[in-house]
C-alpha cells in the first residue's frame, strides 16, 4: 500500500507544476526574470568598463593632494603642477618681501605622479623651507631663474627617490619688494 501512496503523491506533484516559490506573482516562472537581471548586470559591467577605457586609463587618482593638477603633454610627458606657493623671503634690510611661485614638474613615468602625490606634504615643506631663505637678489636675471630651477629639481628628486623628475618649469614667479624710502 505504501508504494501506491508514494506513486499518487509523485503523480500529483508532477501534474501541479513547479513549487509556488519558483513562480512569480503573475504565475510565470522566476527563471526568466532572473535571466533578465543577469543581462542587466552584464550591461552595467560593460558600460563601466567602457567608461574606464574612454577615460584614458589614467595612472593616477582623479583627485590629487594639496590641489595639484596633472596634464598629459606631448610625446608621453606628464606635467604635475602643485598649487602655487606664496612665501615671505629674506631682505637685506629686514623689511618684508614676498614671492609667489607656480611650478610644474615634468615626468615621463606615470609612477612618478603617484610618488609626487604620496610625498606632497613633504615636498611642500622642502620647497617652502628653501624658498623662504632666498633673497630678491638671488632671483635676479636669467641666471637666477636657471639656478632656482636646477636647485628646485635637485630638492624634488631627493624627496621622491627612486623616481626621477625630468624638469622643473617655472610657470609664474612674482617677487614683491617694499618700496625704498
Amino acid at each position: 500500500m505504501a508504494k501506491e501512496d508514494l506513486r499518487e503523491e509523485t503523480a500529483a506533484s508532477a501534474s501541479a507544476g513547479p513549487p509556488v516559490s519558483a513562480r512569480g506573482s503573475a504565475g510565470r516562472p522566476l527563471w526568466g526574470s532572473l535571466a533578465w537581471l543577469g543581462v542587466g548586470a552584464g550591461v552595467l559591467i560593460a558600460l563601466g568598463a567602457a567608461t574606464f577605457v574612454a577615460a584614458g586609463d589614467a595612472p593616477w587618482p582623479s583627485t590629487h593632494p594639496m590641489g595639484a593638477e596633472v596634464a598629459k603633454g606631448p610625446d608621453g610627458v606628464i606635467f604635475y603642477s602643485p598649487r602655487e606657493m606664496l612665501v615671505n623671503i629674506q631682505t637685506d634690510d629686514g623689511r618684508p618681501a614676498f614671492m609667489k611661485v607656480k611650478l610644474a614638474f615634468e615626468v615621463r613615468d606615470p609612477g612618478a605622479v603617484r610618488a609626487l602625490d604620496a610625498q606632497s606634504p613633504r615636498l611642500a615643506d622642502v620647497l617652502q623651507t628653501f624658498l623662504r631663505e632666498l633673497r630678491p637678489s638671488d632671483l635676479a636675471g636669467a641666471g637666477g631663474t636657471l639656478a632656482l630651477r636646477s636647485e628646485l629639481q635637485r630638492r624634488v628628486n631627493l624627496v621622491v627617490l627612486p623616481v626621477h623628475v625630468d624638469g622643473v618649469l617655472i610657470q609664474q614667479l612674482l617677487v614683491s619688494q617694499p618700496a625704498s624710502e
